[in-house]
């Protein structure tokens, strides 16, 4: 049965916490306004008009603000999960910096400040980390193991009433224009304190409760409200112990988990996992698109056609995906969203050599329109975020902060470069852009076809010993690694009888 405080969880972290995204959208949304807002202020302040360079160098600046404020958090941020809690990280920080940031956005606007302006949007940039994986990382460490991989993605697909927001927020009419933009951060602002009051009561990750040693009441209490209160108490706590216990150190620094044979395996798959997100023409081309599909021979108008249709089409694959998830299992999930995104590289490819050969026509836009399609498909069925559910199935409580900052990482300095290069690189290589991205996924798609477990349903503990059990012909290294986590069960064990007396 399906609980009805999962559907409560769900709403409070997956569509009231969306703000800081419709914030994210204002930068391009409302694009127009803003130039003049900042052409203003940069007058006012420093008795300069902008030209049109001046003005682009101006709006390039605000990402890469962004991008210091994401990198700030990752860096000193998301370690507080382990020393001050998941919840602390995922409510009250993220909570704090939408609402400062919103404030510095309104303020900028009554103050002609640029430079508010800017301030803004570095601590937006702060909370995504925050609101990319922190957040599933808590929630996906409180419900039952049935559920964990729904929960991650069910969270992750609530960005979708974001756009939809942004969609009828920024409206010429309504909100998008040069009177009423910073009224949107005011909006933002008060949703965020609503969702603070109905997400801060909610308890803490039972797992971070027992591996930070707080009481037990406290445990009891979290496990009897994320698994129900007919769940058998006891036997969640020792499943929690034996999770804890597969580490061998309260906290796994990325050396440590790379030194462990099987941990350096859940780490390859993890890493190949966001690999595949960061280098998919999904999200390298969304900055691209319009300029891609009106050189296969689209109109602008039928650009935003497709693209609006293709976005509702989306929509009940990701309603459904979540629940496929745990239905079907990640292994399978995976691959078909893998599968999808390398079938996209490679109807770009043929609509590019189709264009070169023939010149627009027919040929190019279908073979466009199905490079869409499959683009959307597999971003719709979890290729851009399935890294964080293996986070979730693969890694103890301890081994997460470290990996999840080197991913993320990854993530950032792989795909600016090749976001940033690939419209040059398009325009002098033409087709054999694509050829190396092809050969990348292909490659990521053969080594996670040969070495992905599947995870679903099972607890943390069981997913590792089926790594573990994988690599058996590893001989030495792995019997010693066997030795480590019976040697760290007995020590878990001699804490559980004292625990909580």
């Amino acid at each position: 049965m399906f609980p009805i405080w999962l559907v409560y969880v769900i709403v409070v972290h997956g569509v009231l916490s969306t703000s800081n995204t419709v914030l994210e959208m204002m930068l391009n949304s409302v694009s127009l306004p803003l130039q003049r807002f900042f052409n203003d202020s940069v007058h006012e302040h420093y008795g300069v008009v902008l030209d049109a360079q001046g003005m682009s160098l101006v709006v390039s600046l605000m990402p890469n603000v962004d991008l210091l404020g994401f990198l700030c958090s990752l860096l000193f941020v998301v370690p507080l999960m382990d020393s001050h809690g998941r919840r602390f990280v995922s409510v009250s920080v993220r909570s704090a910096s939408v609402v400062l940031s919103a404030s510095c956005f309104t303020l900028a606007k009554y103050a002609n400040s640029v430079e508010l302006y800017a301030l803004g949007q570095f601590l937006l940039g702060f909370v995504q980390p925050m609101k990319m994986i922190v957040v599933k990382i808590y929630l996906t460490e409180c419900v039952p193991d049935r559920f964990r991989g729904l929960m991650a993605l069910a969270v992750g697909s609530c960005l979708f009433f974001a756009s939809l927001a942004s969609t009828v927020l920024y409206l010429p009419s309504l909100f998008g224009n040069d009177a009423r933009w910073h009224l949107v951060p005011m909006i933002c602002a008060a949703m965020d304190v609503v969702y603070f009051c109905l997400a801060r009561w909610l308890p803490e990750s039972p797992k971070w409760l027992m591996d930070a040693d707080h009481p037990k009441q406290e445990v009891v209490e979290a496990i009897r409200f994320y698994h129900g209160g007919d769940a058998h108490v006891e036997a969640v706590m020792e499943e929690v112990r034996e999770e804890i216990a597969i580490s061998a150190h309260h906290r796994m620094s990325l050396r440590q988990v790379y030194r462990s044979q099987t941990f350096r395996s859940v780490f390859k798959i993890i890493f190949l996992a966001v690999l595949s997100s960061s280098l998919s023409m999904i999200v390298i081309t969304q900055s691209y698109t319009q300029q891609l599909l009106l050189g296969f021979g689209y109109s602008v108008e039928n650009v935003f056609l497709l693209t609006g249709l293709l976005q509702a089409l989306s929509v009940p694959v990701l309603v459904l995906n979540p629940f496929l998830y745990e239905r079907l299992g990640r292994r399978p999930m995976f691959l078909f969203s893998a599968f999808c995104s390398i079938v996209n590289i490679a109807f770009l490819f043929a609509a590019k050599v189709a264009t070169e050969v023939a010149g627009v026509g027919v040929l190019s836009r279908l073979f466009a329109t199905l490079s869409m399609l499959l683009g959307n498909l597999a971003s719709a069925s979890g290729v851009v975020i399935a890294f964080i559910v293996f986070i979730a199935d693969l890694l103890p409580p301890g081994a997460k902060v470290s990996v999840t900052q080197f991913v993320l990482l990854v993530n950032l300095f792989i795909q600016i470069p090749a976001v940033f290069f690939f419209g040059n690189l398009f325009t002098a290589a033409g087709s054999w852009t694509f050829v190396p991205f092809l050969a990348v996924q292909i490659t990521i798609f053969v080594y996670m076809y040969l070495n992905l477990p599947e995870t679903k349903q099972l607890s943390v503990t069981t997913n590792v010993r089926n790594v573990r059990s994988h690599l058996s012909p590893c001989g030495t290294n792995c019997m010693t690694e066997a030795l480590d986590f019976e040697r760290s069960s007995l020590t878990q064990q001699r804490k559980r009888n004292t625990y909580g007396t």
